[in-house]
């Protein structure tokens, strides 16, 4: 399914065309995809994974999907998938990455995995080398044990064992975003709540602590890219860097973020995306051509005189709505201070963005307050 509207980008961010592929163990896995281009298959955490609640809120999906084809789909047990399986070994989650791949028929696919998915995306590409291209790991641990083994980790999962899933939820969310991200962490604890219950939680992280894949490492093929937020405190980068030192020819890249995942983390996982995956700068990135045809990247657009650059009030450009949110994401707000200023849901503040980053060729926030201070929006 196409997320972007016929005539041009991101208009309007249409419902979800989930589709069901079935394992090879008979289990019903829910799937997504996202705009054209490369495959980039997207694997989450087992079992916090909701397809339907990432469609509408995720910016991040949205801005990935720009430049290639983004899948994703809601592991067993979670989401929209089969809720009622008692089997979540390597071998199991594996067959879930192997049925959307033959479901959407794709001869080779890149995939994305973090933290303690990512021994599922070394599962999938030494079962199946020939169809593996690229392999991204955000934080990447072999052996889940290791990460549950970390102090928070054990605090966390003794209120599992309690039965006591919202405070559970709750201080997981708020232990990988922190008090600066009360906010998002109470959203992303909301999320987990819906993604599963706590007996199949209960379930599938016991038995993601027998799984180890450091002896598969050595046998993956694939140009590997590492990624690591420099200001995580868990997984640890010492993790990060046993697991890149298992493959061949590894390369880590250490992104600044002050935390697992923020929007200056954003902005680096998409670079490092364009950079690893191989992309060119595509016609959505495009804002005007110099005279002799030359393509004015936003890097080129900067070094060019300022009223060389389109207005964000031109026809066809920025609409005064966007300009708006412009203004106000140059000034430093986040995108619920920006939808409270405003008065809109945060789900249409992450519309607006997404169609202001395309028409503009930014790749995050950075890109977009400078380009407001160039061109007077401030």
């Amino acid at each position: 399914m196409r997320a972007r509207a016929s005539g041009g980008p991101y208009n309007e961010v249409v419902e979800p065309n989930i589709r069901y592929a079935t394992t090879a163990d008979g289990v019903s896995i829910a799937y997504w995809t996202m705009g054209e281009g490369e495959p980039l298959l997207e694997l989450q955490p087992p079992p916090f994974n909701d397809i339907e609640h990432e469609w509408r809120e995720w910016e991040f999906h949205r801005l990935v999907a720009r430049h290639r084809q983004l899948i994703r789909y809601d592991c067993r047990g979670s989401g929209s998938s089969q809720r009622s399986v008692a089997d979540f070994s390597i071998e199991a989650l594996v067959n879930d990455v192997e049925a959307v791949v033959d479901a959407l028929g794709l001869e080779h696919v890149n995939i994305w995995g973090e933290v303690q998915c990512a021994p599922t995306a070394i599962g999938y590409a030494v079962r199946h080398p020939e169809r593996v291209a690229r392999l991204v790991l955000y934080a990447p641990i072999a052996r889940p044990a290791d990460f549950y083994a970390l102090p928070t980790m054990r605090s966390l999962l003794s209120l599992l064992d309690q039965d006591d899933w919202i405070t559970y939820t709750d201080s997981m969310a708020l232990a990988f975003f922190g008090w600066e991200e009360a906010a998002a962490a109470r959203d992303m604890a909301a999320y987990y709540r819906g993604c599963t219950d706590t007996e199949t939680a209960k379930r599938c992280i016991a038995a993601q602590q027998s799984i180890d894949v450091t002896g598969l490492l050595g046998q993956v093929r694939a140009p590997s890219l590492i990624i690591y937020p420099r200001g995580a405190t868990f997984p640890t980068v010492e993790m990060a860097r046993r697991f890149a030192s298992g493959i061949r020819d590894a390369r880590v890249s250490i992104i600044e973020s002050a935390g697992y995942w923020t929007n200056e983390a954003t902005e680096g996982v998409l670079r490092l995306l364009d950079e690893f995956l191989g992309e060119r700068v595509p016609v959505s990135r495009v804002a005007a051509k110099a005279a002799g045809g030359e393509i004015l990247t936003p890097e080129k657009r900067a070094e060019r005189p300022a009223q060389t650059l389109r207005s964000p009030t031109e026809a066809g450009a920025l609409t005064p709505r966007e300009t708006e949110v412009l203004r106000l994401i140059a000034a430093g707000r986040t995108n619920r201070e920006i939808a409270a200023d405003l008065t809109l849901s945060v789900r249409t503040v992450a519309r607006h963005i997404t169609n202001i980053y395309t028409k503009i060729g930014a790749r995050g926030k950075a890109d977009a307050t400078s380009y407001a201070h160039r061109n007077n929006l401030t």
